[in-house]
């Protein structure tokens, strides 16, 4: 492992919502109005079966507001989950437009975690991406020389969200290092 990185998970992507709905076997999403702490907005709607009202997602903000009244009106977890499941369906998405190679495992403490494998033969190489339920996700990479962990993870990082940490491991700079030596000895 030579780079992790923490994000945020933004919701901005119809195609993912979809297929967390029909993953959660929800009702499809659609535009429309919600009432959120007595206030109009507008936005996509997702509607949980116990929940009194919809969520309402601003794309464009990558965003959700809701109002499940502490818990009365709707339980937390299933937005939760929902988060978890969207990041899991858009990962896998961005994945696949650049032709990589995907697998989903459950963990025992019921994460979900996708594996992506940029180079069919490369098996070493990969990208997993850990999905926390509420929004929070990991991505690691492993396999990878010095910045090119960054760099082949990049596609999904930004497509997931907003960074919030990043960890670069020893294996990271002792890549580097050996790089930069070898730049030193061809100048030489």
């Amino acid at each position: 492992m030579s780079h992790i990185v923490t994000i945020e998970v933004e919701v901005r992507d119809l195609e993912a919502i979809r297929k967390t709905c029909q993953r959660m076997k929800l009702e499809e999403p659609c535009h429309g109005k919600a009432t959120v702490f007595r206030k109009k907005v507008k936005g996509t709607l997702v509607r949980f079966p116990s929940w009194s009202f919809p969520i309402v997602i601003d794309l464009q903000a990558g965003k959700i507001q809701y109002d499940n009244y502490e818990g009365n009106w709707g339980n937390q977890k299933e937005l939760d989950k929902f988060l978890m499941f969207y990041g899991a369906e858009k990962a896998k998405l961005e994945a696949e437009k650049q032709g990589h190679v995907c697998t989903e495992t459950v963990l025992d403490n019921g994460y979900l975690k996708i594996q992506i494998q940029p180079n069919r033969n490369q098996q070493d190489e990969t990208i997993n991406v850990t999905f926390l339920p509420g929004g929070a996700s990991q991505v690691e990479t492993t396999g990878y020389s010095g910045s090119g962990c960054s760099k082949a993870s990049d596609y999904v990082e930004k497509a997931l969200g907003t960074q919030t940490g990043e960890t670069r491991t020893a294996e990271y700079y002792e890549v580097i290092e050996t790089e930069e030596e070898q730049q030193e000895q061809e100048c030489q």
